[in-house]
């Protein structure tokens, strides 16, 4: 199990061209309970999303040696998404882990792409 400190690193490291959300904000959804984090080798932050349609949302997935834990990690967050009444977990994820994801049964339905405003 990572310390809260070991968690705050990957968390930064995870957010560097991710422009939604600051390490402190992720840090304060955690404390109050907004967002769950799941420690499997590598870490995954996740929170509910949908109005009528309850999903899990992955919005970090951050951690070395992803395809050491990936399985587990997979199982983990099902298992959460099922006990919680999800109907689907949703993640927004670098293209990287594309095929790696395809090959624990998720497919592709929407690329999420941003630009910077400078």
């Amino acid at each position: 199990m990572k310390t809260l400190e070991e968690v705050r690193a990957l968390i930064a490291r995870g957010l560097q061209d991710n422009p939604s959300y600051t390490v402190e904000d992720v840090m304060e959804g955690l404390r109050v309970g907004q967002f769950q984090c799941f420690d499997e080798g590598g870490i995954a932050i996740t929170k509910f999303s949908g109005f009528r349609d309850k999903r899990l949302l992955v919005f970090l997935l951050v951690g070395e040696n992803f395809n050491e834990w990936k399985e587990k990690m997979n199982a983990r967050l099902k298992r959460f998404a099922k006990d919680n009444g999800c109907s689907c977990i949703e993640a927004y994820c670098r293209r990287g882990l594309e095929m790696p994801l395809k090959a624990l049964g998720w497919r592709v339905e929407q690329v999420v792409m941003r630009i910077k405003i400078t």
